[in-house]
């Protein structure tokens, strides 16, 4: 729960930094994940026009929106590769975060043939400050590329509830939908072809248009249809009344939408056997090799026993969340490493929850100590130098931040690896302690400011000689010089979030 709550406020955040996530063409990946990171939602989908047009209307309108807005975080999905190449070049001029959703057919491009596309998806890779993937696999394609990844599967789509059609009421049971799109990497026929002669009931609905199935309407029968192209609340009724799903594709790391679907309404799914979907689905499910013979076991096995794995998905479907939680949180550490804006936020979590510790990678750890050690540098240099006139009161309220902070970093020494974690004999520990000592001389001998208030209270039995030090720098310097005989005299009483 406050990993959510800590997701839910630095979200809100970014939304108060002016985050967009644009996409030329509707997609319920980017919807969702637009929403999970609180950004205005651009859908510039202009398919219906010839292509010229398309691309033309779409290009002017994410121009006038980055221009009129300033965002400081733009997302853009690719594909498509132009609208990649129009946010990384709008990003040399406006300065903003830039972060590229990469499906499997951005990573494409980087591995194209086509010398100019590669050289372009390549670019788009190394270019943006991140690139988000949907699974471990893509990870090294995108570093290869100099690009900095980032690993977020789909977040479970919210699937409404439909009556099912008409058309599909009256059919024998059980009632299977194969979530079909008709693409080169769907082994369909293979699948057909093994499931046609099964002499156990059954109904199979192949969604998708039926003028690109093509040849494989040959296979329709009273037991195989082909649903033709559906509105979307006649889809979502038939996901939700469908006894199990099946969804398949032969390329190896790539997520598949039913399988996102079947969580949404905890209904068991038919998956193709790769590591991505398994590692990203690990219970729940059902996984089938790409050939006949394993695809009919598959299937005979669910026709079985669809209800005892009905019974697995609840529990498949909340550690699906927590983990995509967990995930999120990583990616929103790697933006607040990237700008300064949710680190407030961060110590309030890292006081409320030790839990968290867990969730921050090494390599996260040490940028967030430098963009501490940088942020006290700069309050002091601001301080030395009289530049507060007007900011002085905000000044005074964010220097507790980095400060809190780091006391709060330094509870990672009662974890196993951590012992020496910022030791006293560390140049970095030194460092901070040369910092909290220029501190209390502004605080204390110059006066340059007359108090620091913090949201931690303590109850300190300070030495008469170091009594105005105020007690969060004196604990901080405490614990950084490795002082044990005066760490004894700091009680920590109460919190806040204020």
């Amino acid at each position: 729960m406050l990993v959510a709550a800590f997701i839910k406020k630095t979200i809100m955040n970014l939304e108060k930094h002016k985050t967009a996530w644009i996409t030329w063409e509707t997609q319920a990946r980017n919807a969702e994940l637009s929403k999970a990171f609180c950004c205005e939602y651009l859908c510039l989908d202009y398919s219906s026009d010839n292509s010229l047009v398309r691309y033309c209307r779409s290009a002017y309108r994410t121009i006038s929106a980055i221009h009129r807005a300033r965002y400081s975080y733009v997302f853009a999905q690719c594909p498509s590769l132009l609208l990649a190449i129009l946010v990384t070049t709008l990003k040399a001029i406006y300065g903003y975060c830039l972060v590229i959703d990469a499906h499997n057919v951005a990573i494409e491009y980087a591995e194209s043939k086509n010398t100019f596309v590669r050289f372009l998806g390549r670019l788009v890779l190394s270019k943006a400050d991140y690139v988000i993937v949907s699974n471990l696999g893509l990870k090294p394609i995108v570093e290869q590329c100099h690009g900095r990844p980032l690993v977020l599967p789909d977040k479970i789509p919210l699937i409404e509830e439909h009556e099912l059609s008409q058309d599909f009421k009256k059919v024998e049971k059980p009632l299977v939908t194969l979530v079909a799109t008709f693409a080169p990497d769907e082994p369909i026929e293979c699948f057909l072809e093994s499931v046609k002669a099964i002499e156990l009931p059954f109904t199979l609905v192949v969604t998708g248009k039926r003028s690109k199935a093509r040849r494989l309407l040959k296979y329709e029968s009273n037991k195989i249809i082909f649903s033709d192209f559906l509105s979307r609340e006649k889809y979502e009724g038939l996901i939700r009344h469908s006894d199990f799903l099946v969804d398949l594709t032969t390329r190896e790391n790539c997520l598949v939408c039913g399988a996102y679907e079947a969580l949404s309404v905890q209904t068991p799914a038919l998956l193709s056997d790769t590591k991505a979907l398994r590692e990203t689905f690990p219970c729940g499910f059902i996984f089938a090799s790409n050939n006949r013979f394993s695809f009919e076991q598959s299937f005979k096995e669910l026709l079985g026993h669809y209800s005892k794995y009905r019974k697995e998905m609840p529990e498949a479907k909340q550690k699906f969340k927590e983990k995509w939680q967990k995930d999120l949180f990583s990616q929103v550490l790697n933006l607040i490493v990237k700008k300064d804006f949710a680190l407030e936020l961060l110590t309030i979590a890292l006081w409320r929850s030790d839990k968290l510790f867990s969730l921050i990678q090494d390599e996260q750890l040490e940028t967030i100590i430098q963009k501490v050690h940088n942020q006290l540098k700069g309050f002091i240099k601001k301080f030395n130098e009289h530049r507060l006139k007007k900011d002085e009161d905000r000044l005074k309220k964010e220097i507790r931040i980095p400060l809190e902070l780091l006391l709060a970093l330094l509870r990672l020494r009662a974890y196993d690896g951590y012992e020496h974690f910022l030791a006293p004999e560390q140049e970095q520990s030194k460092d901070f302690v040369i910092l909290l000592d220029e501190l209390t001389k502004i605080i204390v001998k110059e006066r340059k400011i007359t108090s620091l208030k913090s949201r931690l209270e303590f109850n300190i039995d300070k030495p008469d000689n170091l009594n105005k030090i105020p007690d969060l720098i004196y604990a901080l310097r405490v614990y950084l010089t490795g002082d044990d005989s005066l760490a004894s005299s700091i009680r920590l009483l109460s919190i806040s979030d204020d």
